[in-house]
């Protein structure tokens, strides 16, 4: 079980980080175009 939920945290905590960047992105491309 601890094993699952590190897994899990540890692929929120990736899907987070790249959603923020992805957003990012898009707002930047936004504001040049």
């Amino acid at each position: 079980l601890p094993f699952m939920s590190y897994g899990g945290s540890s692929m929120w905590i990736n899907m987070i980080s790249f959603g923020l960047v992805l957003n990012v992105g898009m707002r930047r491309q936004k504001i040049t175009f």
